[in-house]
């Protein structure tokens, strides 16, 4: 206690010895306190970045689906084109068939790579499913059963 008249400073008084009384380790708790408000709110900083990532992450997840169904659909296409180009030119080597399909696989990949950078990229996180993967979704008809036609000139 403060009000003690004990001469503590005497009775310990060492070189390998620190004395420390109560207003000492308010001080030091005081700075730690200080040290302390620093790191949280450092790390409340760094949780709300985290978040905010993990967020915007998660809104680009919503359109995988679509992607993928654009993808399939369109490696489809490739597919049976590239056979039907490919009897149509009789006799070919192997590498002059590896060079037509290589061809056909960049063609795709070129098509399709601003629209999923867009996709991905103006994916809005309150948005629940209207504007863009609507009209993606209607526009190649990925919402149809696999192989169905519709008739020309229909919507």
């Amino acid at each position: 206690p403060r009000s003690t008249l004990f001469p503590y400073t005497t009775l310990f008084r060492s070189e390998n010895v620190d004395l420390f009384d109560l207003d000492d380790l308010q001080k030091v708790g005081a700075l730690n306190l200080d040290e302390h408000r620093r790191d949280l709110a450092q790390a409340r900083r760094l949780v709300e970045a985290e978040v905010n990532a993990f967020e915007k992450w998660l809104a680009t997840r919503e359109v995988v689906p679509t992607i993928t169904a654009l993808r399939d659909q369109a490696e489809e296409i490739r597919l049976t084109e590239v056979r039907k180009a490919l009897g149509r030119m009789g006799e070919l080597s192997d590498r002059q068939r590896i060079a037509v399909e290589a061809m056909s696989v960049a063609i795709v990949n070129k098509l399709l790579h601003a629209p999923i950078v867009r996709l991905k990229a103006n994916r809005e996180p309150d948005d629940p499913g209207a504007g863009k993967l609507t009209i993606v979704r209607g526009l190649f008809g990925l919402d149809e059963p696999a192989g169905a036609v519709r008739p020309r000139g229909t919507a």
